[in-house]
């Protein structure tokens, strides 16, 4: 194995503790996906990790994916896309979704190739992706409003002296007129 292989391979193995650290953490779990969708994404998660090592230990192996299996992925890909479009995105959520999001294109690609199952998993990897920048869109359109709305008091100093010499060039033209 070379060295880009062997970095690639520990990157993977970091990455897949990470997630599964973050899918046992109950509470964060529940705030994210509630309590019957974090159940359900557990699951999910348990189902997939459990065929890719079958799959990854030994590739010629003929894997049956049962309708049950196939039904859990697809209900927790349908969940983290929802979520995605329905509710505001925490760091958590983002964290674990992009995660399982990558696992379950993975997982379909191997082995589910299920139609519903890439489109939810395009989707919600544009939209997570895009919701940084969307995020970041709207604190600099909020600061722009900050400054234009400051910027919409300020009267600069040769405003108030103008006004002043302008009154009095109308108080000299009445009295020329008198």
């Amino acid at each position: 194995m070379n060295k880009k292989m062997m970095n690639s391979a520990k990157d993977l193995a970091t990455r897949l503790a990470d997630l599964e650290k973050n899918i046992n953490e109950e509470k964060s779990m529940t705030a994210a996906y509630g309590t019957k969708g974090a159940r359900l994404v557990k699951t999910a998660y348990k189902v997939m990790m459990t065929q890719l090592k079958i799959l990854a230990d030994d590739d010629k192996k003929e894997l049956m994916i049962s309708d049950k299996d196939q039904q859990s992925v697809r209900n927790a890909s349908n969940l983290i896309y929802s979520i995605t479009l329905e509710k505001p995105l925490t760091k958590f959520f983002r964290e674990v979704s992009s995660e399982l999001i990558v696992l379950t294109d993975n997982w379909n690609k191997q082995l589910g190739r299920n139609k519903q199952i890439k489109r939810n998993v395009d989707a919600t990897r544009r939209i997570l992706e895009d919701a940084l920048s969307i995020s970041e869109a709207n604190d600099v359109l909020r600061l722009l409003l900050k400054r234009m709305k400051n910027e919409l008091h300020y009267k600069p100093p040769f405003i108030e002296n103008s006004r002043h010499y302008l009154k009095l060039l109308e108080e000299d033209l009445e009295e020329a007129k008198k």
